[in-house]
């Protein structure tokens, strides 16, 4: 089936079938949250009893990867996180249907109101959604299967080896970050390695979550999924969240959720007092993906943000670590 076909009546019909949808309409006015980069083609249809469904096209080479989120988004939901919506069964059993010579996959459509860039970062209570999001995962996931957990993502060998790639292909870029990844590699690592690992959403930001009135009602975009150091994703959404203008890491936003991780007692506090490198940290991955798509201006916007947050690590850290 072509790409161009992809969208027809025709071709929507014989691919819902395959999960005994029977097509209304083609629904293209209606907005699609997360990356659209995550699949070769998605669209929303409506079926005849007027729901709702997200239909997508995968990348072939994605397929296990896709089919290991399939499995833990049902393992969540089981659980009781029901912020996670997993994708249907086909009349074949598995989530991941195969139509001619292309992978699709259906999930429910979940509509929200749109995130406010860049006032949310004031908006004290999706701080706190956040965190509670993150506390119900650590809940239901830590005997989740399909994953070793003794094998946890290194933040510290992702540096090292970005830091290896900057040095032979953007030296000038290497130079300026070099005082950052010298810092990272004698201070930050050691704390690193003492980090518990604990099940991780892995791109947990603002614009992957699906908002309600008050409340969140989805978190969607789970490719980077696994174990990882216990605050892996705290620190992702709080340096995405100062990314859209950095005084919002001292605002509501990210007070809002810290404070409650910190209520919680949840994370060891090896991982509270190196809570300001992890942020920096994290950013080289966005340095990283701004260079795969050779956007230089988020480049430079991305070293400046990753020198700012180590410049002022001493500050940010009073801010957010437990007082003692």
């Amino acid at each position: 089936m072509e790409r161009n076909t992809l969208g027809s009546e025709k071709a929507l019909r014989e691919i819902l079938d395959r999960w005994g949808i029977r097509l209304r309409a083609p629904r293209p006015d209606l907005p699609l949250a997360g990356s659209p980069e995550r699949t070769r083609f998605r669209t929303v249809v409506e079926d005849r009893e007027g729901k709702l469904w997200v239909l997508e096209n995968p990348a072939a080479p994605s397929v296990a990867l896709k089919r290991r989120i399939s499995d833990t988004l049902v393992f969540l939901h089981r659980r009781g996180l029901h912020t996670v919506h997993p994708y249907r069964a086909g009349r074949s059993g598995e989530t991941v249907e195969r139509v001619g010579d292309a992978f699709w996959q259906v999930v429910p459509y979940v509509g929200g109101i749109g995130l406010p860039r860049p006032g949310y970062v004031h908006d004290r209570w999706r701080g706190e959604a956040c965190a509670e999001f993150l506390l119900n995962l650590r809940e239901r996931s830590p005997d989740l299967p399909y994953f070793d957990r003794s094998r946890p993502f290194s933040m510290v060998a992702f540096l090292r080896g970005l830091g290896e790639k900057l040095a032979l292909r953007e030296p000038a870029l290497h130079r300026a970050l070099g005082p950052v990844l010298t810092h990272l590699a004698d201070r930050f690592a050691p704390a690193h390695d003492r980090m518990p690992a604990a099940f991780c959403h892995g791109d947990l930001h603002p614009l992957n979550v699906i908002w309600g009135e008050g409340r969140i009602l989805s978190v969607i975009d789970w490719e980077f999924l696994g174990f990882k150091p216990e605050i892996y994703d705290a620190a992702n959404l709080v340096g995405c969240v100062g990314s859209e203008e950095p005084a919002a890491l001292a605002q509501g936003f990210v007070l809002g959720c810290l404070s409650r991780l910190k209520q919680a007692e949840t994370f060891d506090p090896a991982s509270w007092a190196c809570l300001p490198e992890f942020v920096a940290a994290t950013r080289f991955a966005w340095l990283s993906d701004w260079l795969r798509r050779g956007d230089r201006e988020m480049v430079e916007m991305e070293a400046a943000y990753i020198r700012l947050l180590m410049d002022h690590r001493q500050s940010l850290a009073d801010r957010w670590t437990p007082a003692r």
